[in-house]
């Protein structure tokens, strides 16, 4: 994750982000994977309930009812599924370097470069308390 002056922070996945790696994720502002990125709320399939947030934050990422699903049923989630269903806001087609998320984050970075800190740290706050 990278935490901008301005108090926003970006996740990025590559990769595959489990159990409390996605709780991580879902905790960032704006969230972006590859195609080839493989996440899940898994704890089920060991008998236990996701324990570092997923529980909340999932919901209000995805919806209750697409929350019960995928952590009854702790199936994996594609890049691509994860964006149709707002898990992540960008999924982007994986590069040769194996980097595209990381180049799409760092994108994204930059044009909030030139946006008013205070700003982006008010209307943070303004959404988060308001929602």
């Amino acid at each position: 994750a990278s935490d901008l002056s301005s108090g926003i922070n970006a996740e990025y996945g590559d990769g595959v982000a489990m159990g409390g790696g996605l709780e991580l994720a879902l905790g960032a502002d704006i969230r972006v994977c590859s195609t080839n990125a493989r996440m899940a709320l898994s704890e089920t399939k060991l008998a236990i309930i996701p324990g570092g947030g997923g529980t909340q934050r999932l919901p209000r990422v995805v919806g209750v009812p697409r929350a019960k699903e995928l952590i009854f049923t702790a199936r994996d989630v594609f890049g691509p599924e994860a964006e149709k269903i707002g898990l992540v806001n960008y999924c982007v087609e994986q590069n040769d370097d194996g980097n595209a998320a990381f180049v799409k984050a760092m994108e994204i970075a930059s044009l909030l470069q030139d946006r008013g800190p205070v700003a982006l740290r008010m209307a943070k706050k303004a959404i988060t308390e308001g929602f």
